[in-house]
């Protein structure tokens, strides 16, 4: 813990010292679930660095998250750790990106259910959009008609990302890639991934295409195939989402986010496919004025019989925003949790 203090104020002189931008969110929450109470710190910082060479510019970026949390049912316990969840160096210019390190790759068009969540972890109610990056080489080039290609390598590891449900071979490579191109109706975009497993290799494939209208549609989805990754394990898995949102002209605006997913398995030939589950999440949001705003996430397995119900609200000033948290679930009976951050 010595160490961690240590590092903390090291990072916090040298961005005053070397003029770096500097974010800090201090939060305090109290949470109840279970039958299980707890009391807790947060402490998330953002430092980021920008030089000029002519037509090019380099950036820097560095962020951690720290946390101090006591429960207590039958006994307390205090857990407390402090993680570094990105940093990167990049060099630009105005049209192409070249990005090392630990960085943030998401990409598609759904929003709760999503076959494309790769490398993340974002949840759609998450007012920090908090997700630890993967460590990857990441090159970016956006065209003038908003046409744009992802090209990213990757060291293969054992943990897992995204959704993925089997780990990755140690030593090895990663690479993908992903074009996303503007239509009439929107937007289109073809990706590809590949990576060696710890027995066999995965083929990745993923499809995404947005309609903008007066209501917004969209359909998003990846298959992969798995070559000789195990007697126990399909050769086949794919999934699809198909969305739509639409805002009401209600109040200040209802709006609806309604996404169903289905998910297929096949043991040996396409031909054989089966479908594992169907589910469906509705997100309702609606603001309450400039300060506050509420939403409402509804989600249910058809076929697992899995389901969850979440709402929020929160109040946002400058610098101080209060959140609040109230859920269940088939696997939790009731979770609740209340926060405030101080944004500097």
């Amino acid at each position: 813990m010595k160490r961690v203090v240590l590092a903390m104020a090291i990072l916090l002189l040298g961005s005053a010292l070397i003029g770096v931008e500097t974010r800090n969110r201090f939060s305090l929450l109290a949470g109840a679930e279970d039958g299980v109470q707890g009391l807790g710190a947060v402490w998330t910082l953002d430092l980021q660095h920008q030089e000029s060479l002519g037509v090019y510019s380099a950036q820097a970026g560095y962020s951690m998250h720290a946390y101090a949390l006591n429960t207590w049912e039958a006994k307390r316990s205090l857990q407390m750790d402090a993680e570094t969840y990105r940093w990167w160096l990049s060099l630009q210019n105005p049209q192409s990106e070249l990005r090392i390190g630990l960085q943030q790759i998401n990409f598609g068009v759904a929003q709760v259910l999503r076959p494309l969540k790769w490398f993340d972890t974002l949840q759609a109610q998450d007012p920090y959009q908090l997700s630890r990056g993967v460590d990857a080489l990441l090159f970016r080039h956006y065209w003038l008609n908003n046409a744009n290609l992802w090209l990213w390598g990757l060291p293969g590891s054992g943990d897992l990302k995204g959704i993925e449900f089997l780990p990755g071979k140690e030593d090895s490579a990663e690479y993908g890639g992903r074009i996303q191109y503007p239509l009439a109706i929107g937007e289109g975009a073809i990706s590809a991934h590949y990576r060696k497993l710890e027995v066999g290799e995965e083929y990745r494939v993923g499809f995404d295409l947005r309609y903008d209208g007066t209501i917004g549609a969209w359909l998003e989805t990846a298959g992969s195939h798995f070559s000789k990754s195990g007697i126990f394990l399909p050769a086949y898995t794919a999934s699809a989402t198909l969305g739509l949102d639409y805002v009401w002209a209600y109040g200040n605006g209802l709006a609806l986010t309604l996404e169903n997913m289905i998910n297929v398995s096949a043991e040996a030939s396409l031909g054989t496919a089966k479908r594992q589950n169907l589910s469906t999440a509705a997100l309702f949001s609606y603001p309450l004025g400039l300060l506050d705003s509420v939403s409402l996430l509804a989600y249910a397995d058809w076929d697992g019989g899995d389901w969850a119900l979440n709402a929020a609200w929160r109040r946002m000033y400058d610098y101080i925003s209060l959140d609040l948290n109230l859920g269940s679930s088939s696997l939790k009976d009731f979770q609740a949790q209340a926060m405030i951050s101080v944004n500097l």
